[in-house]
């Protein structure tokens, strides 16, 4: 089974090591100012859902839940990412990862699953 400890200790040895993974921003003077947050002091959410619809509907499921979860981000609030998970079977699970383009350019994303794995 999947270990959700274990994924949520990587991501928080990741915001530790990489600033930019605990990176917001606020208005400062009129500019837009990039703020870093203690890793110690964040916390991540990883959202779960098991799904149960019938093999050939799961597709259809998985990319409705993905549509209400993809949403704009408050970019005051760190971090500027989220997980989800969605269980289809009993040893499969789809892994969502949405980030703000401010924090991880695509370029980048292939060498963070990487490391993450």
């Amino acid at each position: 089974d999947l270990d959700f400890h274990k994924i949520n200790i990587v991501f928080s040895q990741l915001m530790f090591r990489h600033d930019v993974l605990r990176s917001y921003f606020n208005m400062y003077k009129g500019e837009v100012v990039i703020n870093f947050k203690e890793s110690k002091d964040l916390t991540l959410d990883i959202d779960y859902m098991e799904c149960r619809e019938r093999i050939g509907d799961q597709t259809k499921a998985v990319m409705n839940w993905k549509d209400r979860w993809v949403k704009p981000f408050d970019l005051s609030v760190p971090p500027l990412f989220r997980i989800a998970i969605n269980k289809i079977s009993a040893k499969t699970y789809i892994f969502l990862i949405d980030f703000h383009h401010n924090v991880l350019p695509h370029h980048i994303s292939p060498n963070l699953i990487d490391f993450a794995s």
